[in-house]
């Protein structure tokens, strides 16, 4: 018999990074994930989740549990698939749960938490009622009079419609990894995108973000997504970080947009950028959203797990060729002023600038200011050698010279010898 059931990962498994490995059990069981999304779960949430264990004692400890980190919720179908997902997560104790299956495997070597609540990695529900209420839990159907009213409104404004948010230049509301407010996006697509990101963020800490929209009217594309991405926080600051990805497809603008973020431009570089835009476009043109934007995000996480460990050993170098200028410009100014200030000539300033940029590219910053110093010092120190060699020269020769002076041809004679020969 077809069903459908609630499966959760919880936020132990979520911070482990297990999610892939788990839902590609999942999959293996010959399950379909057919709606999936990630959370932070309030607390009004869980209290509806775990309703049936209101009053019990561990009760509030799961609840500070459930709600302690992000959590993966998503509704699976398959033949008997509560007994199947139940059969592969294994028993609720993982230090009994037989190899083989997900709590069985992934297990951590301690299973208990401070509060004593079991890390089990996964929930899935245990019946045909529970799978129907724990799904409307946080898969919410619209009411009937919602969509009859969102129909006449739809209708009301006619083919044209576009969203407020974009009409006004204004900042949509972020739903999940694909933000979709043209409506085209498959459930099937959202989820693989979200599974790229996810890998893309536990292998890189690259944050990955899809809106699709009707148009950025009155903004261009790139004003419009580099609005997005700051109000997202797509490059996530808050957390000290620069690394995000946002693509952009407006359909009536028939526009893509990739916009970057200062730590990973080095890889999406705009010429690149460029391509996998282009890539895009022959699937829009057929309407094939969904596969376009597949095919966008497929491109971006692949070159970004593909070049990020040669961007890491780049990372990891101190020199940074962006402030290469700066430095120039600054040993050059440095040089000038020790050579006006000591009264040095053109090669004591070029030995101040050369050391400077050599200590730069070994050392960044640091090695600039040490090396422009060691090569001032050692110009200074060969002009003086120089110069006393010059003056040891210069006296020897002065010596010879007096000395040759105090030896006339002939031999030495003694003073007045002449005048007394005359006068005899």
């Amino acid at each position: 018999m077809l069903e459908k059931t609630f499966f959760m990962v919880k936020p132990d498994g979520v911070s482990r990074g297990l999610e892939k490995e788990i839902f590609k059990r999942v999959k293996q069981a010959g399950l379909k994930v057919v709606q999936k999304k990630k959370l932070r779960m309030t607390e009004k949430q869980a209290a509806e989740l775990y309703s049936p264990h209101l009053g019990k004692s561990f009760y509030p400890g799961l609840i500070n549990f459930i709600t302690c980190g992000e959590v993966i919720c998503s509704v699976v179908e398959g033949e008997n698939a509560i007994l199947c997902l139940r059969d592969l997560m294994g028993v609720t104790d993982p230090r009994e749960a037989a190899s083989g299956t997900i709590r069985g495997d992934l297990k951590e070597k301690n299973v208990l938490n401070a509060e004593g609540i079991i890390k089990n990695l996964v929930h899935g529900s245990d019946s045909p009622e529970s799978a129907r209420r724990e799904i409307g839990v946080f898969f919410r159907p619209k009411s009937g009079i919602q969509t009859l009213l969102f129909v006449l409104l739809f209708l009301s404004l006619g083919m044209s419609f576009v969203p407020v948010q974009a009409q006004e230049g204004g900042i949509p509301e972020k739903q999940n990894t694909v933000t979709d407010y043209y409506g085209r996006v498959n459930a099937e697509t959202k989820i693989q995108v979200e599974d790229l990101a996810d890998e893309l963020r536990r292998v890189t800490s690259v944050n990955l973000e899809v809106l699709v929209i009707r148009s950025t009217l009155p903004l261009d594309a790139d004003a419009y997504g580099r609005r997005i991405y700051d109000e997202w926080d797509v490059g996530r600051k808050e957390k000290g970080l620069e690394h995000g990805v946002l693509l952009l497809v407006a359909i009536l603008d028939r526009e893509v947009r990739i916009i970057a973020g200062e730590g990973v431009e080095y890889i999406l570089t705009p010429k690149v950028r460029e391509e996998i835009q282009w890539g895009m476009f022959p699937s829009l043109g057929r309407g094939e959203i969904s596969k376009s934007v597949l095919i966008g995000s497929t491109a971006i996480s692949r070159l970004i797990l593909e070049e990020w460990p040669r961007y890491e050993k780049r990372k990891e170098s101190r020199v940074d060729m962006r402030l290469l200028p700066f430095v120039l410009f600054s040993l050059v100014l440095a040089a000038f002023l020790l050579a006006l200030i000591f009264g040095k000539d053109f090669l004591t300033m070029f030995g101040t600038v050369v050391g400077g940029l050599f200590g730069y590219f070994l050392l960044g910053i640091f090695g600039a200011v040490v090396g422009a110093a060691v090569g001032f010092l050692i110009n200074v120190w060969t002009a003086r050698k120089g110069e006393s060699e010059a003056e040891r020269a210069a006296r020897r020769i002065y010596e010879e010279w007096k000395a040759g002076r105090k030896k006339p041809e002939g031999g030495a004679r003694k003073p007045g010898s002449e005048e007394q020969g005359g006068r005899k």
